[in-house]
């Protein structure tokens, strides 16, 4: 294998010109790499995923269980008013792909 190929950005392995790999935005993945950050299942071929703060993909059912308990969060009344800026914040920085 060439050591200055594309290496897959999940494991940082070079990918051989013959393998199957799955893409994700500017990402190259092998197919087993592509994982939810969260849960770690891995991704499907044409599988909704959504990005967090933290640049890593997860799935969409992550995403809405983050959603879900954020939205519990909002509505506890004895969140202060900074927890609930932090709580939309969240919210905000998990991104759709």
């Amino acid at each position: 294998m060439k050591t200055y190929g594309t290496k897959c950005s999940g494991c940082g392995i070079g990918i051989s010109p013959n393998e199957l790999v799955r893409r994700a935005r500017d990402d190259v993945y092998h197919i087993k790499c592509l994982k939810c950050a969260i849960c770690g299942r891995q991704m499907s071929t044409g599988e909704q995923l959504y990005i967090n703060q933290h640049n890593q993909y997860i799935c969409q059912v992550d995403y809405q269980n983050s959603i879900s308990s954020t939205n519990t969060s909002l509505n506890d009344q004895s969140l202060t008013s900074k927890s609930k800026e932090d709580t939309g914040a969240l919210r905000n920085s998990i991104n759709y792909l």
